[in-house]
């Protein structure tokens, strides 16, 4: 597992985000604070996310356990002001 974070300040998906582009089979574990607890979502062997539509919010860390090797990239989710 590696810890990563959401670094911008607008919320997204998991879909939306570059966690889509880790291989099948990676998880991503997501604290839920009201819950006080991790939310496991795992990319499944067909390329999609289950439980699908998870909320990354500004700021939240996370855990991510990649299948094989790859990296995570972020990119800008928006175009103002300038980055």
């Amino acid at each position: 597992f590696s810890g990563a974070g959401y670094p911008y300040p607008s919320s997204t998906t998991i879909e939306a985000s570059g966690l889509d582009a880790l291989p099948n089979n990676s998880k991503v574990l997501l604290w839920v604070y009201g819950a006080q607890s991790y939310n496991p979502v795992q990319k499944t062997f067909l390329g999609t996310w289950n439980p699908a539509n998870q909320v990354i919010n500004p700021g939240d860390g996370f855990f991510v356990e990649v299948a094989a090797a790859g990296t995570y990239t972020e990119t800008v989710p928006y175009s103002w002001p300038t980055n």
